[in-house]
């Protein structure tokens, strides 16, 4: 419930901005794009390091070289160590975070935006540990969800412009914070309002 709180403070926050901003004298982008990719992320007793999925859900506004992103990623890290015979484990560390960045373009042309991003995010997931009574089909391990904490997301976008309504980019997120710093790299698609 807290995370969904959470983004929709920021949400709220996004409007807010775009209503500050002067339309007339800059171009506005709007967007929501989503994206999946590998991260590396665990990396405890029970996880190898890397060798993860990563995805990604977000909602921009861009106008000028300033933009704001509110976004959701989820990272899980390498296979559980525990496996039996019968079905190799597949479990592995996982971890997410909500939250709400600050960008800037430090590269603008027709073919391509960078972007470089950051702000605060809630962080949270759970770690492999063992499994005292393994059942016939368990790898051994099982997820224990760890506590909620407060994160520092930052992320570097190329985005490739489309057509009026849709662009592409190639994204590096992270979030360092005293839980678990991961690392993710995503392809995503955007749908929007947006300026050539």
């Amino acid at each position: 419930m807290k995370p969904f709180l959470f983004l929709s403070l920021l949400l709220l926050n996004m409007n807010a901005f775009g209503q500050d901003q002067n339309s007339h004298e800059k171009p506005t982008d709007f967007w929501i794009g989503s994206g999946v990719g590998i991260s590396a992320a665990g990396g405890g007793e029970l996880t190898s390091f890397g060798g993860g999925l990563a995805a990604r859900l977000s909602v921009s506004l861009k106008q000028g070289r300033g933009s704001i992103t509110a976004r959701a990623t989820m990272n899980t890290g390498g296979e559980s160590k525990y496996e039996t015979v019968i079905i190799p484990g597949n479990l592995s560390d996982e971890f997410w975070d909500i939250g709400m960045l600050y960008g800037y373009s430090i590269k603008e042309t027709e073919e391509i935006t960078i972007i470089l991003s950051g702000g605060l995010a809630a962080v949270g997931g759970s770690r492999v540990i063992k499994d005292d009574e393994p059942g016939w089909f368990s790898s051994g391990g099982k997820l224990d969800p760890v506590k909620s904490t407060i994160g520092v997301p930052v992320e570097l976008s190329w985005v490739i412009p489309g057509y009026s309504c849709i662009n592409t980019s190639f994204t590096l997120h992270a979030n360092f914070n005293r839980l678990e710093t991961f690392y993710g790299v995503t392809l995503n698609l955007g749908i929007g309002s947006l300026t050539k």
